[in-house]
Order: C-alpha cells, then structure tokens, then sequence
C-alpha cells in the first residue's frame, strides 16, 4: 500500500483558500448586473413620451378653510404612465429572466434569479398600484385615512408618497438582486440610487397648473443613473480575470 503524505494535496489553509477563491469565481460568472441596469434605464427614459402626451386629469380634494379663505389642493397625473408602469415592468423582468437563464445554460451554472423575477415584479406592480392610489388622494394639511387621523404635511406621510413609485420599485428591486448575487457594489448602488429617487419633489408642487414636462428632469436623472452604473458594471466585469 503506497503512503501519501497531507502536504502533497496542500495543507488545510490551501484547499480553504482555493475554496474561498474557487467560490468567489463562481459568484462573479453568476452576475450579470449590468444587463437589469442597462434595461431599467432604458424603460425611464422610454416612459418620457408616456409622461408627456396623453390625458392629464386632476384629482382635488374639497376646500380646506384656512383662516378667512380656502384651498384646495390637486393632483395632476398622466393617465398613459399607469398603463405603461405595468406592462414595461412586467416585460422587463421577463426578458431579465431569460437572459440570467440562457447565460446560466451556456456557463453550466445554476442561478437564483426567479427570486429576483418574483421579488421584482410584486414590487413593481404593488409600488405601481400604490402610485396611482396616491395621485387620486393629494396631500392635505390634514386628513383620514380609513378612520386614521394625520397630517398630511407631516415628513413622514410626504416620504410615503414619495416611495409609492415605480423608480423605487426599481431600486428595491436590485437590492433583492445584490442579495441573491452576493454582490456589495450593486448594495451601494441602489442605495445610492434610491437616495436620489427619493430625495424631495417639490418643484411644481404649488404651481396651479404645471407643465406637463414636469416628470422629465426625474425620469432622465433616474435613467440616467441606472445607465451609468451598467456601464460601470460591464467595464468592472471586462477587468475581473
């Protein structure tokens, strides 16, 4: 019987390493984050015309008295972005799917993506819905929800008016992809990302009757930024050996 000595397959602290270097390779072939940022970007910017053209209806609340007079405050919205946010969202998470599933065939390397297709979507189409329920309920100085009594100048209750959107069902969305991937850099992008989309929105808030170009700066800034980090994503993974 032929003796073999342990340090001819290395010692303990090499085969760890080479399982921690052989897993941290299979992580990265498992990412494709660049092609959900590339296609996310591209569905805000693609709502631009969705934003513009079509019906513009306002949804107002009753008058408000305040001291010797009265307000009332409105919401406009378009109609088309509702119908838009449902179907790209919905598209786009299916295309995402097929991309990780064909690249996963092709490398012979499993994927987790349907937790993120999944994830995804719900968010989206719930964020959607919130959105549109949102845009029919403007803000109030005051107010009830379903017998709740609050404020509706309150920080808090302008901060949920602002999540109820798709742009930041968007970003959730990649948070749930960096966990599946493992992946800290795409954390810190959609952390950034969802700090811009949630910054306040105050332009055109008290104008009577604003442009209906209002959404553009947002859309571009929100697309923009989601193309940006694809190219950064596909530079970084050109470079990973």
């Amino acid at each position: 019987m032929t003796n073999m000595s342990a340090s001819s397959a290395g010692t303990p602290q090499e085969l760890l390493a080479a399982a921690r270097e052989l897993t941290l390779r299979v992580r990265a072939a498992h990412r494709g984050t660049w092609f959900p940022l590339l296609l996310f970007g591209l569905v805000q910017l693609a709502a631009i015309p969705f934003y513009r053209y079509g019906p513009h209806p306002r949804t107002c609340r009753p008058e408000l008295p305040i001291g010797d007079s009265s307000i009332t405050f409105c919401t406009q919205y378009s109609t088309w972005a509702y119908f838009y946010w449902p179907a790209a969202l919905s598209l786009a998470y299916a295309v995402i799917c097929a991309f990780y599933v064909s690249r996963s065939r092709r490398r012979g390397i499993g994927t987790r993506v349907w937790t993120y297709v999944f994830a995804g979507t719900g968010l989206g189409l719930f964020l959607t819905g919130a959105s549109l329920w949102a845009a029919h309920h403007p803000l109030t100085e005051e107010g009830s929800l379903n017998g709740v009594h609050f404020d509706g100048s309150s920080p808090s209750v302008t901060f949920l008016y602002r999540v109820a959107t798709p742009a930041v069902a968007v970003g959730l969305g990649l948070l749930v992809l960096a966990r599946v991937e493992r992946n800290w850099a795409l954390v810190a992008f959609s952390l950034g990302y969802l700090t811009v989309v949630l910054l306040p929105r105050d332009v055109g808030q008290f104008i009577s009757a604003p442009s209906v170009w209002i959404d553009l700066p947002h859309l571009v800034i929100n697309g923009g930024l989601l193309l940006v980090g694809a190219a950064g994503f596909a530079l970084a993974r050109r470079r990973t050996p």
